[in-house]
């Protein structure tokens, strides 16, 4: 901090560029009532999100692990929705959804879902097919005397 702090002054870097510490620290204590309520804001959204995209990430991976068929239909429109540069969709869905709040969570729930479906059913096919097996059989044996 101390040498940030330094090297923005001795290159006297204008504030708008790279504020210094002090500043930040400054901005910080001076704006708090402003900046608490943006806090807020954004994490509404962000744990709105998470819970949403992991709910229907988890639920999709489910669905593609028990169903290939499905999973060859669906999964390349999956891919889609992440390459798509949330910025070209955005206009669309707070267009579409006229609450700001729920546009917002569909957008970042939009960024999310991808790594969670694609994680969820890599790791739902690695599950060793012969567990439940294994399961039953160390029951079996513990059960007997």
């Amino acid at each position: 901090m101390l040498l940030w702090e330094g090297l923005v002054r001795a290159f006297d870097v204008p504030f708008y560029l790279v504020p210094s510490p002090a500043l930040v620290l400054h901005t910080l204590v001076h704006d708090a009532p402003l900046l608490l309520g943006s806090l807020v804001v954004t994490l509404k959204i962000t744990v709105l999100a998470l819970l949403l995209s992991v709910v229907l990430g988890v639920g999709i991976a489910f669905l593609f692990v028990q169903n290939r068929t499905l999973e060859r239909s669906l999964f390349p429109y999956v891919v889609l929705l992440q390459v798509t540069p949330i910025v070209a969709i955005a206009p669309l869905i707070i267009i579409w959804v006229k609450d700001p709040l729920a546009a917002l969570v569909i957008c970042a729930t939009i960024v999310a879902i991808f790594p969670i479906i694609s994680n969820t059913s890599l790791g739902l096919r690695s599950v060793d097919h012969g567990l439940p097996e294994q399961i039953c059989q160390v029951g079996i044996d513990a059960a007997q005397p």
